[in-house]
């Protein structure tokens, strides 16, 4: 596990992890953009949603909302106030994170990241620049 300082001034990190070679944010972005990755995501929920639509009986009402929850959603430890590292990003499709693997996934990895920090002594930003670089 290594750690790339994102913006160069030790404020955004991001993590890459072993048999990676790019860092969890770049490739986070670049799988929000890869049309196989988005089909392999919605496509057991729009399947979820015809199966569910055959079986009500009652009319689907849109709901408005003036706000609006991201579904974009990208996951990091904080090091210090203002200082964070990047575990891994998801598209946030269900209430709970438990509820579909990819966003269950995500909460291992940050859960890995945060031992190996603990494991390795490093309990703020001065310690993930000396120590893990």
């Amino acid at each position: 596990m290594k750690f790339v300082d994102i913006l160069q001034n030790g404020i955004l990190w991001a993590v890459v992890y072993d048999g990676e070679e790019q860092d969890i944010l770049s490739k986070t972005f670049g799988n929000w953009m890869d049309p196989s990755y988005l089909d392999y995501l919605f496509r057991p929920l729009e399947n979820q949603r015809i199966h569910e639509m055959l079986l009500s009986r009652e009319k689907a009402k849109g709901k408005r909302s003036s706000t609006h929850n991201s579904w974009l959603r990208i996951y990091a430890i904080k090091l210090d106030e203002g200082t964070y590292l990047v575990t891994g990003g998801a598209i946030k499709l269900t209430h709970l994170m438990a509820e579909r693997e990819h966003t269950l996934n995500e909460l291992r990895k940050m859960e890995m990241v945060r031992n190996y920090l603990l494991d390795n002594g490093v309990r703020d930003a001065d310690g993930i620049k000396e120590d893990l670089l």
